[in-house]
């Protein structure tokens, strides 16, 4: 198994200089943007794919505001 580089494990901790910089650098656009998750209930048997919903209905998920 291939060990992530040293150098981006330390980048991608809580509080790191690059999060921090990061954060201040798009904080203005966080507005534009809306944060959906969802998981499966049942497999769907397509190993290795991507699933598109172009018709979401954005209303009906759960947002929540930074």
């Amino acid at each position: 198994m291939h060990k992530p580089a040293s150098k981006l494990v330390r980048a991608l901790k809580s509080n790191s200089d690059e999060l921090v910089q990061l954060t201040s650098d798009f904080r203005h656009q966080i507005p534009q943007y809306s944060i959906v998750s969802f998981f499966e209930l049942k497999p769907m048997g397509i190993p290795n794919s991507l699933v598109s919903c172009p018709d979401i209905n954005p209303d009906a998920a759960l947002h929540f505001e930074g």
